[in-house]
């Protein structure tokens, strides 16, 4: 960590990581009087990506740490890794847990909770569009500026920026929302929202950016997927 960043947190027990508080504290503000390809803008670079990735694409159930492993994927920049494809595989595999999980029946002692991670901002934006049970209502939009930037333009989930938040008792809520799940029905389903006419941009004035269609070729790749936690610990022990 020191290597890569400079610093480490130097808590014991804490090894394979740092919290983000830490690294907020520590990262919050690149200092200026460097250039872009300086040995500081680096590290600093790597501080908030590694943030970045471990709080919103690879989340667990810590909920309040960065794993040391990702960090390592910022060693070098030229990886060509498909980030967007790990997210999906993680969140696919997350979800399919927390669904396993529950009391054990030989030993109802032996409960365990349903976590989740990855990427939660994707799961309800994906939700929301399809799925008329929990959709908060949209109160408003700023105007998304891109600044002649392609790379800067809105997201779809740029629609959601701005919600109604949730008020009420959560146990109650949680009921009357598994009941309107069990009623539903595919006619209540918006299987293709970004496909329905009328529908691109839900009334939004700008344009999808082309960023979002960068990895298309890779939607329907069937492939070998490496579990990086895995490997990371087998290149640590040196096996």
């Amino acid at each position: 960590m020191e290597g890569l960043i400079g610093k480490e947190p130097g808590v014991p027990k804490m090894s394979a990581g740092a919290t983000y508080s830490w690294i907020v504290q520590n990262f919050g503000q690149c200092p200026g009087g460097y250039d872009e390809d300086s040995e500081v803008v680096q590290q600093y670079t790597r501080a908030y990506c590694w943030y970045v990735i471990s709080r919103v694409l690879f989340s667990d159930a810590t909920g309040d740490r960065a794993s040391f492993m990702w960090l390592q994927l910022f060693a070098g920049w030229k990886h060509g890794l498909s980030w967007g494809t790990a997210a999906l595989a993680y969140l696919y595999r997350q979800l399919d847990e927390a669904c396993r999980r529950g009391t054990d029946p030989k030993d109802r002692s032996k409960s365990k909770e349903a976590n989740i991670g990855g990427p939660m901002i994707l799961l309800s934006d994906w939700c929301w569009e399809r799925l008329p049970v929990g959709r908060p209502t949209v109160l408003d939009y700023d105007r998304w500026d891109d600044h002649g930037d392609p790379e800067r333009m809105a997201t779809w989930a740029c629609h959601w920026d701005k919600v109604e938040g949730f008020f009420g008792v959560s146990k109650t809520h949680y009921l009357h929302y598994v009941n309107e799940l069990d009623v539903m029905i595919p006619e209540h389903v918006t299987w293709e929202p970004y496909e329905t006419a009328g529908n691109i941009g839900h009334d939004i004035s700008f344009a999808l950016n082309p960023k979002c269609l960068d990895e298309s070729h890779l939607w329907k790749l069937r492939g070998p997927l490496i579990c990086y936690y895995a490997w990371s610990g087998i290149y640590h022990t040196g096996l």
